[in-house]
């Protein structure tokens, strides 16, 4: 096919030579040779295939003083008045006069150039008013097509007999598809891409100059959606939205004061005059190219500590650098920002929060303006325990009369309606088993292992008697059941979502297996460690949970996928060990059967979706517990590639990709993964994203208990699902994965994630803010703490005595003993609540210890 060419030592380039849009841009010295941009060759929507509308392809949409409406103009449609010419280094397209053809340009007149410039694409368009007129813009848009349809790998027919979870398939997304990481900030916007395999090279797309962006939303709607398998397809990034607002029904009536992040504005030209827009692709090499880039091109690159989430009353560390001098603008209430320093282009910022919510701070700089928005979330320890209170009381059913045998069950809630989610066309939502309604019951459990109330036991007891072990899961096979709730299917219910008693009664789901186990192991450690359980014994709920994870990894066809909470089938396997001998060669034979079928997998990623987070934890744990070492540098740089966008906002940095959808419960599990490998490697970078993935799963809890359901940024539905959704499943995770880190930072010194750090007088000071302070690690000293009864109020360090001084209290109901395991060098001494227990030598393992009050 015939192309311009544009190329310089980082990459080439091809452009239509009818159209002038960028048909193709590789990278030079690639051994994969993936394709960064979309294009007829890999882009399989037919709304977008019949559109035309490629990158280097405009909408417009300006104001019609006769028609009084908003009129649209596409360079697509302007073939006629198009001239494309390459000179060497450039590439210049142009439309000037009036196109006859249906939506074509009659309004204005454009320029841009594409231009290799040493290491970089350059790419300029000047937008000029003609008329004697002024004019408004309501929406300069580009269509942002690249190389990210996934789904066409999986629905193409020639792969249909491949599967995929693992494979051709995986393979194929992994190393020749990009992930996108879109940043909308106004004047510091940006896109990185990059392969979900996590290597490099990946690609810059960058506003520069005074160019800024406002909003970034679908070309097609109907492409996908949060509930989908497909999730976003391609964008449009505009410059300028006013217009979009209104054409596009983002906000209904009556809501015309809600704007989008950014505001949304409208240029106006007067006659002759013209507005230029300044973009550059860059090839990045490594992370740090990153905001070398942004930094170059005039753009505010920020870097923050521990993230863009932080409980009330708790410090941020903020540092800006930009050529242009800064200004910092609180544009929200009960925030403080106090000026540390600033160091040549490095402005230093200590932040506070005294109330939660979104808290936005625009940054000016040289007549730009850069928004960063933070959140500040209540109490961890404080939501932990109002949201268990929440599930115990308000999502028990209490129906004894409900005709599908939900009762004591736990089901979702719908915030909306104050009320429990008990209907639906949606069957497997509501039938007390799925993500939906097994977590919450796993999440009360969990929270019950670090802070223990016996009348939640007795609830989760009321659930194991009642519901689960009587109506869901065969008490003798130990099968588990889709759901309880079921309908009459009639013929035009054929491609719903709702359940006949047959389907109801399905036992093949893999993924609930582990739920159920997870839970019981759960329980089994409320009652090992505080004796609270009373209708039946640890020992019963670990032979429970053992019993339905060897059932569980022969049935269904996802036996073999990482599936959502299936890590916790290590520590199980760990109890089964000391408590159970014979159980544990028995369960450790099945595992080790599903880590031998994935570590001899190229990429087992997928899960249920081809395209989900819901295995890496899972993946991890098993290859580390079975020792195939060589496949866990794959799984770090995997899961941390889900994060790498390293936007400045906080329902994107540390988040997952996952379409529009951010907060979903694959990001607090996987953040255990990069948590291992910061202890692994020493990589601060995973620490500190898996930090604010983790802790920006608190949004989603709210001062009431109550859960809400991913957070979602597209324009036309920004904001909380006001049901609960899967959320427990996150927070379930969170427990699992919550754990306090003392590092040395490169920008701010000694800090914390996900504590407080204090230094005076020769001692350093972790007090844990998670909620539950049971697991730490000093990174300097390479002590590694956990509380395996009690909670760590605080730890202190003397490195010149070397001595490790611990507080441990009790956390909940109940008189118990603490246990507290310390690993770290051998010299340190330890004490714990005044005593001095000798030193660690390696390991020290310490039982029944005397709480100190709080």
């Amino acid at each position: 096919m015939n192309q311009i060419s544009l190329r310089n030592q980082n990459f080439l380039a091809g452009f239509d030579p009818e159209k002038g849009t960028l048909r193709t841009l590789r990278m030079a010295g690639d051994e994969l040779g993936t394709e960064f941009i979309g294009s007829e060759a890999n882009i399989s929507y037919p709304s977008i295939l019949k559109g035309g509308q490629w990158l280097g392809d405009w909408k417009i949409v300006l104001w019609d003083r006769d028609a009084d409406s908003w009129k649209e103009e596409l360079t697509s449609r302007s073939g006629d008045i198009r001239r494309v010419r390459g000179d060497g280094n450039a590439v210049t397209v142009s439309y000037r006069g009036r196109s006859s053809a249906p939506g074509g340009i009659s309004d204005f007149e454009m320029e841009q150039r594409f231009e290799v410039d040493g290491e970089v694409m350059r790419w300029t368009a000047k937008l000029t008013n003609p008329k004697d007129v002024p004019v408004e813009f309501g929406e300069v848009s580009l269509p942002f097509l690249t190389n990210t349809d996934f789904s066409g790998i999986f629905t193409d027919e020639k792969y249909r007999d491949e599967e995929n979870w693992r494979g051709v398939k995986q393979r194929l997304w992994h190393e020749q598809r990009v992930q996108q990481h879109l940043c909308v900030t106004g004047n510091s916007s940006y896109a990185y891409l990059q392969r979900p395999k996590g290597d490099y090279p990946g690609l810059l797309f960058q506003v520069a100059d005074d160019t800024a962006l406002e909003v970034a939303y679908q070309m097609d709607p109907n492409i996908g959606d949060q509930f989908s398998i497909v999730f976003e397809g391609p964008y449009y990034l505009s410059l300028y939205s006013w217009a979009a607002v209104s054409r596009e029904g983002w906000n209904a009536a009556g809501e015309s004061n809600r704007y989008w992040f950014n505001g949304n504005t409208s240029l106006v030209l007067g006659p002759g005059m013209s507005k230029e827009f300044h973009f550059v692709f860059s090839r990045i090499d490594r992370e740090a190219d990153i905001a070398r880039r942004l930094y170059q091109y005039g753009q505010a690159v920020v870097d923050v500590q521990p993230g863009m989430v932080a409980p009330c009353g708790e410090e941020v560390n903020l540092r800006v650098r930009a050529k242009d001098a800064v200004h910092l603008v609180p544009a929200a209430n009960n925030l403080k920002i106090d000026p540390v320093r600033r160091e040549g282009d490095d402005s230093y910022y200590r932040l506070s929060f005294s109330q939660s919510g979104q808290k936005e701070i625009q940054i000016h700089h040289g007549g730009k303006r850069t928004n960063l928005f933070f959140y500040a979330v209540e109490n961890p320890g404080a939501l932990l325990r109002r949201h268990a209170d929440f599930v115990a009381t308000r999502q028990y059913y209490g129906n004894k009369e409900d005709p599908f045998g939900r009762y004591h069950g736990f089901l979702p809630y719908d915030d909306r309606l104050d009320t429990l989610f008990v209907h639906g066309s949606e069957s497997w939502q509501i039938g007390c088993m799925d993500e939906y309604c097994m977590p919450p019951a796993m999440f009360l459990a969990e929270k019950n292992t670090y802070i223990p109330n016996e009348k939640e036991v007795d609830v989760l007891e009321g659930f194991v008697d009642d519901c689960l072990f009587r109506r869901l899961q065969d008490p003798g096979t130990f099968l588990i059941r889709r759901g309880l709730y079921y309908e009459t299917i009639n013929d035009s219910d054929r491609d719903s979502s709702k359940w006949s008693r047959e389907r109801a009664e399905s036992t093949e789901r893999s993924f609930n297996y582990p739920l159920v186990f997870s839970f019981y192991y759960s329980m089994y450690k409320i009652g090992k460690k505080y004796g609270i359980t009373k209708r039946h014994t640890a020992l019963e709920y670990l032979d429970r949970a053992f019993r339905t994870a060897m059932v569980g990894y022969e049935v269904g066809r996802n036996k073999f996928n990482g599936a959502p909470a299936g890590a916790t089938v290590v520590p199980l396997l760990d109890a089964l060990k000391e408590e159970r001998p014979e159980q544990f060669r028995q369960l450790y034979g099945k595992v080790r059967r599903i880590a031998e079928e994935n570590a001899a997998s190229s990429y087992p990623y997928g899960s249920e979706l081809y395209v989900d987070q819901t295995c890496h934890n899972q993946y991890h744990a098993m290859m580390e517990y079975f020792g195939f070492r060589d496949k866990i540098e794959e799984i770090y740089r995997v899961t941390y590639a889900l994060r790498g966008g390293l936007q400045p906002v906080w329902f994107q940095y540390g988040n997952e990709k996952r379409g529009n959808v951010c907060c979903w419960y694959g990001t607090p599990q996987n953040t255990r993964v990069l948590y291992k490998g910061f202890e692994e490697t020493g990589d601060q970078r995973m620490a500190k994203l898996g930090y604010s993935g983790l802790f920006s799963f608190l949004t989603c809890l709210r001062a009431s208990g109550a859960a809400h359901g991913w957070f979602l940024w597209w324009p036309d539905r920004t904001g909380n699902d006001l049901r609960s959704l899967d959320t427990d499943l996150g927070m379930y995770n969170y427990l699992y994965a919550a754990k306090s880190y003392l590092v040395e930072d490169g920008v701010f010194g000694l800090a914390g994630y996900g504590c407080r750090v204090d230094s005076a007088d020769g001692r350093v000071t972790m007090t844990p803010y998670d909620g539950i302070g049971a697991r730490l690690y000093a990174a300097p000293y390479g002590i590694d703490i956990e509380a395996a009864a009690g909670r760590v109020e605080s730890v202190s360090f003397e490195p010149e005595n070397g001595q490790c001084v611990i507080r441990l209290s009790a956390a909940g109901s109940g008189g118990y003993r603490g246990e507290l395991t310390v690993k770290g060098p051998e010299s340190w001494d330890v004490v714990v609540n005044g005593k001095d227990f000798g030193t660690i030598g390696q390991i020290l393992h310490l039982k029944n210890i005397e709480m100190q009050e709080i």
